[in-house]
């Protein structure tokens, strides 16, 4: 009967106060902690989607630069044309609001910015064609070992990989044990509650 004792001790409105804060604090926690995990899983989705969208652009176009390439005799309008639009698609990749904190958070940032000077290398070889036509073989070899890289990199990596970063990671593991506390300190408030109505009323 001790227990009772010291809960009959305290008026039954104040208890009935303090416990009904702490159970609303402690399910505030666990709303709010749901509440930021489905946030982060969102915010990763979305802009994996959107880069998606920006990668299969890029290699879109960069499979026409390369076919042009290929043409003979060359059509050297067309081969700058291809260049140009496949050098944009490499920098709205690295440079927009909507892929570039993605490939970022993923780490894919330095391979792609790698790849991206590469491709800007070719250029001094394509104002050579004026004058150096036999040259053409040599570089389209040129390009489809750059994109070949990129084509390995892009199935190895982004679409295998989880784009959860360790910055990340550790936020959800944080979130994680604090929902799972806040759990079963509900449960336990629940016990508590029950308990101390039990003891008044008995």
């Amino acid at each position: 009967m001790k227990i009772k004792e010291c809960v009959e001790q305290f008026p039954i409105s104040l208890i009935k106060i303090v416990l009904a804060t702490i159970t609303a604090c402690v399910l505030a926690v666990n709303v709010i902690t749901i509440d930021r995990i489905n946030q982060i899983n969102e915010d990763l989705s979305k802009r994996k989607n959107e880069a998606t969208w920006f990668i299969l652009q890029l290699v879109k176009e960069y499979s026409n630069f390369i076919k042009e390439s290929h043409i003979k005799p060359l059509s050297r309008d067309r081969l700058w044309l291809a260049y140009d639009i496949t050098w944009s698609r490499f920098d709205i990749i690295l440079n927009s609001k909507e892929s570039s904190k993605f490939i970022e958070q993923a780490s894919y940032r330095a391979f792609i910015e790698s790849q991206f000077d590469k491709f800007k290398a070719l250029e001094r070889s394509l104002v050579l064609l004026d004058t150096e036509p036999q040259i053409q073989d040599a570089l389209t070899q040129r390009i489809e070992i750059n994109f070949e890289e990129m084509i390995h990199f892009i199935n190895e990596k982004f679409q295998i990989e989880s784009p959860i970063t360790e910055r990340n990671r550790t936020e959800l593991q944080r979130l994680l044990t604090y929902q799972k506390v806040s759990t079963v300190a509900l449960v336990v408030l629940f016990l508590l509650i029950s308990c101390v109505f039990w003891l008044i009323r008995s």
